[in-house]
């Protein structure tokens, strides 16, 4: 008696707040989970790095990277959580990114995780900082430290995603500083961003924290617009 009422109330609920496939957005089955089928056999797939053949840029900072897949696949939750306010769609993906890390070789030996800071002004206006997000559920996962007041932009630059490659790495050029350097002293920091294009917003921030003596740099992000073979 109980589990009929509790499949009509469901089936009620449904009814009124349809389920929807997080990363295209198709109406879910009963059996389909968050993901539908079709996305489902998206993810996960190959996504290990060769930091020489795709990001070239970072290789001299970085000892680690993990990224969650190619944005082509999850760009729907990923401008619903950045430009749409949808924290539950970030969260989603901070989850699954989290899966990803579980099986590196590196996420134990992190001291502090590092959400790429926005401006002040930025972050005022859009309520939230995406990458501090997906960064408070990583370390809530693998009980981790976030520090995300020692690293901050001085310049409210313009938005990357409307300049081409050179001028994203104008845009940001020399635009990030540590205020304690003393606070990345030996220790392992992962940087977290929400997508890496050209690289370079997250080599500012490598750039900023290797002038400390910082033991190692890792990366993690949900999304990369470079494609992965």
């Amino acid at each position: 008696m109980i589990e009929t009422l509790k499949h009509i109330l469901q089936s009620v609920f449904f009814t009124i707040f349809p389920r929807k496939c997080l990363f295209c957005g198709n109406l879910l089955n009963e059996k389909e989970n968050k993901f539908c089928s079709r996305c489902s056999e998206l993810y996960p797939y190959p996504t290990d790095i060769d930091i020489d053949e795709f990001y070239a840029p970072l290789a001299p900072y970085i000892t680690g990277i993990c990224i969650l897949g190619h944005y082509s696949y999850c760009k729907i939750p990923v401008k619903q959580f950045k430009f749409e306010e949808n924290i539950y769609a970030g969260k989603q993906l901070a989850n699954m990114l989290c899966e990803k890390l579980s099986k590196t070789v590196w996420i134990d030996s992190i001291d502090m995780i590092i959400p790429v800071p926005l401006h002040w002004i930025k972050q005022r206006q859009r309520g939230f900082n995406q990458s501090e997000i997906i960064a408070r559920v990583i370390a809530k996962r693998f009980h981790k430290k976030v520090v995300a007041d020692n690293l901050f932009r001085t310049t409210n630059n313009k938005a990357q995603h409307t300049s081409n490659q050179m001028q994203r790495y104008e845009n940001v050029r020399g635009i990030f500083k540590v205020k304690d350097p003393l606070a990345f002293e030996n220790k392992n920091v992962l940087i977290v961003d929400d997508i890496i294009t050209t690289c370079s917003t997250v080599l500012e921030c490598c750039k900023e924290i290797k002038k400390t003596n910082v033991t190692a740099i890792y990366i993690c992000a949900i999304a990369s617009d470079r494609e992965i073979i």
